[in-house]
């Protein structure tokens, strides 16, 4: 299975028992739950539509589809009405992933509640288990989470220690993550015309444009990750 294929299944799977507890949810508050466009949530129901139990006649198929007052409505799936048991890693993961959120002052107190009750779970005893170090924030990781949400462009003045230069370059934001104990930005650069991912800690001035753009539906994994470059020195080993 794909990369692509399996974070799209998963998307589903998480969709499809909160839209049954919750039946009408309008559209655009199942997108913004899941992270989905418009489109996306439409063609994910299509394809619901044409699963379901080994018979596959009309009444073994899976309802899922909006209907006339604009709701998400899934039906004949009860199967996915309870939630999934967890593996103790995917549990373990889960937890990592909810600690890392809160300690980077974006979580909220419904997430920090869902999060104290696995950790108690997980870790019955005084010794927590698990802990999430984050590193200090920048100045300008509020502006570019914002530039992010609302679609903003932002001109950065950017230090790369690999090519020892200093540029200013403008660039769409995408999303602003942590990895490998530093601050990124993944970004469109208007400079290079490509996709490129920034240390936070090196860039040295960051303003709004005023402009705007319309982020892709389907972006590159907020990741750390070499870019080549026309410059870059090439190397042969033999062994």
């Amino acid at each position: 299975m794909s990369e692509r294929t399996e974070s799209k299944l998963r998307r589903i799977l998480s969709m499809l028992p909160w839209v049954m507890a919750h039946p009408g949810t309008p559209v655009a508050e199942v997108c913004e739950r899941f992270g989905y466009t418009e489109r996306e949530l439409l063609k994910d129901l299509e394809l619901v539509f044409m699963c379901g139990l080994p018979g596959y006649g009309p009444g073994d198929l899976i309802v899922a589809m909006v209907d006339d007052d604009g709701g998400v409505v899934v039906d004949m799936a009860e199967y996915f009405e309870g939630a999934p048991r967890l593996t103790a890693g995917e549990a373990l993961a889960l937890l990592a992933s909810g600690l890392t959120i809160l300690a980077s002052g974006s979580g909220s107190d419904e997430l920090a509640s869902a999060v104290e009750k696995l950790e108690a779970m997980l870790s019955p005893g005084d010794d927590p288990g698990v802990s999430v170090h984050i590193p200090r924030e920048s100045e300008f990781l509020g502006p570019l989470r914002d530039a992010a949400v609302r679609g903003g462009v932002v001109r950065i003045t950017y230090t790369s220690l690999s090519r020892n230069e200093t540029t200013t370059r403008d660039i769409e934001p995408w999303s602003v993550f942590t990895a490998i104990g530093n601050w990124y930005v993944s970004a469109m650069c208007r400079l290079a015309e490509e996709e490129r991912v920034f240390r936070v800690d090196r860039i040295r001035d960051l303003v709004a444009t005023g402009d705007t753009f319309t982020p892709p539906s389907e972006r590159p994994p907020a990741e750390v990750r070499y870019t080549p470059n026309e410059d870059d020195i090439r190397a042969v080993i033999r062994l």
